[in-house]
This record gives C-alpha cells, sequence and structure tokens, in this order.
C-alpha cells in the first residue's frame, strides 16, 4: 500500500485511501533521502553533547539554543515538523504514539543513523540511540519553543552590536590578537 500511496502522491493525485503508516513512511523517506540531515553532520556530536549534559536540567534550554546554529531552512523545516508531531502526541490517547514512541521511530531517519555502520548490540551504539531519540523527544515536547529567542539572548545580542562596530564583529574571531587589540582601541562612548 506504501508504494501505491508513493506513486499516487508523486503522480499529485489524491490519496484517500491512504493509512496513517503509509504517511508516517514517507514522512521517514523525505528524512531519510534529505542530502544532509535536517541536524546537519557538524552539529549532530553537539547535539548529543548537550544531552549528556550534567546537570540533565541544562539539556532543554542547551538543544534549543544548539537549534539557532543550523541554517535557517533546516530550522524551519524542524520547527514545522515536530510542531506537527506534537499535534499527532496530543492525540497518543488514540494512537498509542507518545513522544517517547514517536522520537525512537524517527530519530535514526532525522540523524540519518546507519544501522550497517555499527554493531547492533554495543553500549556505544546503544547510548548514541538513546541520545538521538532523546533529543528527539525533547524537540517534540518543546517544538513551540524551536527557533524562539529568549528575551535575555536578545538583549545580549543588541548590548553586543551596539558596543561593537559590525565590522569588529564580522570580520574577527574572539580569540584573535588581533580582535582584541581592535577592541581595545574602540570607544563606548562613542568617538572622541
Amino acid at each position: 500500500m506504501f508504494l501505491v500511496s508513493q506513486v499516487k502522491i508523486d503522480a499529485g493525485e489524491p490519496v484517500s485511501d491512504a493509512s496513517v503508516l503509509d504517511f508516517a513512511g514517507l514522512l521517514k523517506q523525505f528524512l531519510r533521502e534529505l542530502p544532509e540531515p535536517l541536524l546537519t553532520s557538524q552539529l549532530q556530536d553537539a547535539f548529543l553533547g548537550c544531552y549528556d549534559l550534567v546537570p540533565p536540567s541544562k539539556r532543554i534550554s542547551a538543544v534549543l539554543l544548539l537549534c539557532h546554529l543550523l541554517p535557517r531552512h533546516n530550522l524551519s523545516a524542524l520547527r514545522y515538523i515536530c510542531t506537527f508531531l506534537r499535534r499527532v502526541v496530543d492525540r497518543s490517547f488514540h494512537n498509542k504514539m507518545d513522544a517517547a514512541n514517536i522520537a525512537i521511530c524517527l530519530a535514526p531517519n532525522i540523524f540519518h543513523t546507519s544501522s550497517t555502520s555499527a554493531v547492533i548490540g554495543s553500549d556505544a551504539t546503544k547510548s548514541m540511540l538513546t541520545g538521538q531519540a532523546g533529543i528527539v523527544q525533547l524537540l517534540i515536547d518543546h517544538a513551540d519553543e524551536i527557533g524562539v529567542v529568549s528575551s535575555d539572548l536578545h538583549e545580549r545580542v543588541t548590548m553586543m552590536t551596539e558596543c561593537f562596530s559590525d565590522s569588529v564583529l564580522d570580520d574577527c574571531e574572539l580569540e584573535t590578537t588581533e580582535c582584541r587589540e581592535k577592541k581595545r582601541s574602540g570607544s563606548f562612548q562613542g568617538e572622541q
């Protein structure tokens, strides 16, 4: 049935006879076939590191803050998908799919985990899969906060842009000597 529904969707035909499982399969296939994972290859280790943060009370804010480093389109798609999945979770009484169940099903597709690249059953693989599912569950549970800039962060960015000229923030890395010299030579009170 899944292949029939996929052919119909590709042809632009209505799929009123498609089941929920067909659409779940399409979502998983879409996520798997993205050229770059939704949480990007460069940030996946950072997301897993956020999940391992101690104390666990810092996980939510760390993962949500890390989402701001995603490319704009990835962030938008992540928020849209997680908001949709949150609506599925809201009906878990009927469909038996809570955030943990959905996360277990979708985490390998969101992270592009290849089961052939790792030995199933190893402690490292179990830990990685647990972390991936935990991150996806956290994102589903906090879908309405994905991509939202806190007032504190907004104030800090505003203060930085007022204190430093754009060229200082854009042209140098904060750790370089040249950057420190540019900052020292500038005046916080304006030009004198």
